[in-house]
């Protein structure tokens, strides 16, 4: 997991009985996601490692804007296809991590460089709803017909969402 993000909210999804690799999961999500046009929108593949030193690392698909980075695994799962979202805020570099650890300092940082506004809470909250309502799971949805698998639940379909407003 990215170290210099923190998680907003996240997703996880196991489909018994879908056959499928991450490769092709991604390409979909890929050719859904220009679809949609989102300005200041741009994708990238990334891996992270399994585990510790010199583990196996494994493919994701991320999605940015902004200062959001949706982070999207598929993988083969036993006798079905698992999938997951992380949707981060990435946090500032090097010298930003610094200044936010001085007590006062920081908190003057965040509050005046950095702050959280409605308009970064509603931005990075759209994003995610066009990603997964509107990208990720009408794919998901087409591939699972496609293949006569059970479609996914409605309760299954809401993201795990973290306190925004501290």
């Amino acid at each position: 997991m990215r170290t210099d993000s923190e998680v907003i909210s996240r997703w996880y999804q196991y489909i018994a009985g879908l056959v499928l690799s991450p490769a092709e999961l991604y390409q979909l999500v890929e050719w859904a996601f220009d679809a949609q046009g989102i300005r200041d929108a741009r994708r990238t593949r990334t891996t992270y490692a399994e585990g510790g030193l010199g583990s196996p690392r494994r493919e994701y698909l991320r999605l940015l804007r902004h200062d959001s980075s949706f982070e999207i695994c598929g993988m083969p799962f036993g006798k079905g296809f698992a999938v997951s979202w992380w949707l981060m805020e990435r946090q500032e570099g090097c010298l930003g991590g610094l200044i936010s650890a001085v007590p006062l300092l920081g908190y003057l940082y965040q509050r005046s460089v950095k702050p959280v506004t409605f308009y970064k809470i509603d931005s990075a909250l759209m994003f995610q709803s066009v990603v997964h309502d509107l990208v990720l799971l009408p794919v998901l949805d087409n591939i699972v017909s496609a293949q006569g698998v059970p479609a996914i639940a409605e309760a299954a379909r809401r993201p795990t969402m973290r306190e925004l407003l501290r």
